[in-house]
């Protein structure tokens, strides 16, 4: 048996060899042995990291192409038969890899040249060679006349190292001197073919029908080679500084320049390009893999190999490279042109089947995309007109039986799968933020009709998350969180006057902030996320992604849009138009991970009787209410609440109830109660030295229904025998009775006079108990109402005395206050 040893010096392998050792005479030879001393000679005690992989008759387990780490293979041996394809990565991938790709590669051990014999010269490698260049480690036949070089370096080098440069450098000169397949060359994470294996392509099929098997022509594993030695060779002295050709006018050449650093690579998803735009249109995938570049699944993808890991990426200022053997002659040019032909299939598909498009053409969606990114308007005049009417007179000649047909070809293919149930304290909870009203990827809703007061409580919420408190009772942020409050009607001086007010109620300040809360308004940054289109309802190109960028830069948590009626122009009436709305929201909430909170309008009739409207409140189709998992609505105390808990008519529209008529993922909640209170600014100066007073919130408790105890009824009946004024029915009179029940039971409602505006939150609520407790007795018959005149006003007053005594059955009963106390 031929091995291939560690320590073997230069040999043949294969074609010398006698029968007895020959691989080709016995095809179920198991190499586990080769294998092992090959991939240990060339990567040292790594060696059990490489990835390797077959094709054709790879075990079921392991994936075609996808590979696995040498280590991974002991239970499934590779033997030598006509159908086996073996390879393995020249780099390392990093250990939580799951796949062969260049984003993972974690280090480099050698450099390789291929096609050396065919589209690489055995000559200029000799020449080469005498100039100092190092001999290889290994040449590897892998079909007849066509030969793989490789070199292992004296030390491997690891992905950071300074001197991954000089590799990177090393592959691009070999590249670009024609020593080899461009795209092998640069290719830090390249499959090359293991000693034998069989090369089963088509067109190397022989006579007899059998493949050419592949052979180490010449192996020293004990020989390793020094970057500088091989950069001199190259290029001389100077080698690191050498430049390299400038044409770009094939993949292969753009590779090498990418991989050797000679071109600036500035891809950034935080700041597409239109074309890296338009291929997450498309299902492209793009996504940052390191800086400066966006890897994506290639548009040429079709026509390769394996399309499971095609090494297709976006560089920047529109430079597109392949490293897939199918893309080498491929210009930018040409992957932007397979880009747009597929962005108008998809177009054209879903506009035969009445499905909203991103734009009408290609043309179209990167005209608007360029302007967005430039700072431009959005309306683009002459180049939109021109693209629509193209557009148009293409769908018009479209044939909708063929645009079904494309669009089936777009959506991928789908296999259901049954279901296995988990153990329900396996599911990881659900990520409520704040509250059960706002979770991470959802929508939730604030309704009511206007001058309630929404936007003050979105504003003391949105407080609340930043600082991490409790503000409002039942309402209590899961952490500190992020917060974009976004309002697109009011000024930023307002919406600052309200934080002020807030944070000055709360006694807070721009400490307990902390910087994660931020203000932005529609004044300052117009934002409109959908309208009305030449074919119906459209998003505002590039609105969603400016969102996610945002969001995802700026880690926020929480989005909150005041009022969303004011960020799109569609009719709101239409369910078309608001299930596209919506659906960039949801977008919006998925992709940046965050909650969304969207204030919103009521219909006038809704707001007449907010009770019977439910949550089918909010103004507008009913897709607004079905889109978002929890709505809230904002309901005005009404005047037989007012009456019931003792409130003026004047004052109860301080009073605001919040009812959840949808909680799609929780109970709804019962309605919890605010109070709307002034708070002076104390901002007075030159012309306006009163200043501001602003509205804030705050939460507030009713009076009980409980109205009073026997002995509490006894306890004022006596206080009203002795007392040396005649109590008041009236409430707005310093002698009203209240202040005598107050008194009485020791509960605080302020001092005689005080307005009901300057009341705290505590002696309000003791304000209308003790109305409502006065009122009850009242209708009990246990005090009565009498209409006197007052000689000294000489008018009538409405006085309240005794009338049926209390009667205490217990004399050692307490009440309810007191109990409480």
């Amino acid at each position: 048996m031929a091995h291939f040893s560690a320590q073997a010096s230069e040999r043949p392998i294969g074609a010398g060899s006698s029968a007895k050792n020959d691989n080709r005479n016995n095809p179920q030879l198991k190499l586990d042995p080769d294998l092992r001393d090959f991939v240990s000679g060339c990567f040292g005690a790594d060696y059990q990291d490489v990835w390797i992989t077959a094709t054709k008759t790879l075990p079921a387990q392991v994936g075609e192409w996808s590979g696995a780490r040498a280590k991974e293979w002991r239970d499934a041996p590779l033997a030598v038969d006509d159908e086996r394809n073996l390879y393995f990565a020249i780099g390392l991938m990093t250990p939580d890899a799951t796949r062969r790709s260049v984003a993972n590669v974690a280090g480099h051990w050698m450099v390789i040249a291929d096609d050396i014999g065919t589209k690489a010269s055995k000559a200029d490698w000799e020449q080469m060679i005498a100039a100092g260049f190092p001999k290889p480690t290994f040449k590897i036949e892998t079909s007849k006349g066509n030969e793989t070089w490789g070199w292992v370096l004296d030390k491997p080098v690891m992905v950071g190292d300074a001197a991954e440069q000089d590799v990177v450098k090393v592959r691009s000169l070999i590249a670009a001197k024609g020593l080899s397949d461009a795209a092998v060359a640069v290719d830090p994470a390249r499959y090359i073919r293991l000693p034998g294996g069989t090369n089963n392509k088509d067109k190397y099929k022989g006579e007899d029908g059998k493949f050419p098997q592949v052979w180490a022509l010449e192996l020293g594993l004990s020989r390793r080679a020094t970057l500088e030695a091989m950069g001199q060779a190259l290029a001389g002295a100077d080698w690191r500084e050498a430049p390299l050709p400038v044409e770009l006018a094939n993949g292969a050449k753009l590779n090498a320049m990418a991989q050797a650093g000679s071109l600036k690579r500035s891809a950034d998803m935080n700041n597409p390009e239109p074309i890296m735009l338009m291929a997450q249109e498309i299902g492209l995938n793009p996504h940052q893999v390191r800086q400066g570049v966006v890897e994506a699944i290639c548009p040429n993808a079709k026509n390769h190999t394996s399309v499971a890991d095609t090494g297709f990426a976006f560089i920047g200022g529109g430079l597109m490279q392949c490293m897939h053997d199918h893309c080498q002659s491929l210009t930018s040019a040409d992957f932007k042109r397979l880009i747009c032909e597929e962005f108008e299939a998809q177009v054209s598909a879903r506009v035969a089947i009445g499905l909203p498009t991103a734009a009408g053409s290609a043309s179209e969606f990167l005209a608007r995309e360029d302007f967005r990114r430039h700072g431009g308007l959005d309306d683009t005049a002459k180049v939109q007109a021109e693209a629509r009417a193209m557009a148009a007179r293409r769908e018009d000649a479209m044939d909708p039986a063929e645009n079904a047909g494309k669009l089936r070809n777009v959506l991928p293919t789908y296999v259901p799968k049954p279901v296995t149930a988990p153990a329900p304290s396996q599911i990881p909870p659900r990520k409520w933020l704040y509250g059960f009203l706002l979770i991470y990827g959802a929508i939730s809703a604030l309704v009511s009709p206007g001058g309630i007061g929404k936007s003050v409580l979105a504003l003391v919420r949105a407080i609340a998350m930043a600082t991490g408190r409790t503000l409002l009772a039942g309402e209590s942020p899961v952490r500190q969180l992020r917060v974009f409050y976004f309002n697109a009607e009011d000024p930023m001086d307002e919406m600052r006057r309200r934080l002020g007010a807030a944070l000055s109620h709360f006694q807070l300040t721009d400490a307990d902030l902390g910087g994660r809360l931020f203000l932005e308004t529609g004044r300052d940054l117009p934002l409109s996320l959908a309208r009305m289109g030449r074919n119906g309802p459209e998003r505002v190109a590039g609105v969603v992604h400016w969102f996610v960028d945002m969001l995802l830069t700026n880690k926020i948590d929480v989005l909150i849009l005041d009022p969303v009626g004011a960020m799109h122009t569609l009719p709101e009436n239409s369910n078309e138009a608001i299930n596209l709305l919506m659906g960039a929201l949801r977008e919006i909430a998925d992709r940046a991970g965050v909650a969304i909170l969207l204030v919103h309008h009521t219909s006038k009739i809704a707001g007449a009787d907010m009770d019977a409207a439910g949550a089918g409140a909010a103004r507008g189709a009913s897709a607004f209410v079905d889109a978002a998992r929890i709505v809230e609505q904002v309901v005005p105390m009404t005047s037989k609440e007012a009456a019931r808990f003792g409130i003026s008519e004047e004052d109860r529209r301080d009073y605001i109830r919040i009812e959840n008529g949808k909680a799609n993922l929780t109970r709804a909640h019962e309605a919890r109660w605010l109070r709307k209170l002034p708070i002076r600014l104390n901002n007075g100066a030159g012309l306006w030295p009163k200043g501001d007073t602003v509205a804030t919130v705050e939460s507030w408790i009713p009076p009980s229904a409980v109205t009073g105890t026997a002995s509490e009824l006894a306890v004022i009946q006596a206080a009203i025998v002795t007392a040396r004024v005649r109590p008041r029915h009236d409430h707005r009179s310093t002698d009203w009775i209240g202040y005598l029940v107050a008194d009485a039971l020791c509960l605080d409602i302020g001092p005689r006079g005080l307005a009901s505006k300057d009341r705290t939150a505590r002696q309000a609520n003791a304000f209308a108990r003790i109305r409502a407790m006065v009122e009850h007795w009242i209708a009990e018959g246990c005090l009565r109402v009498v209409n006197d005149r007052d000689p000294q006003a000489r008018r009538s007053f409405a006085y309240v005395e005794i009338g049926t005594p209390a009667v205490m059955s217990d004399p050692d009963q307490g009440s309810e206050i007191e109990d409480r106390a």
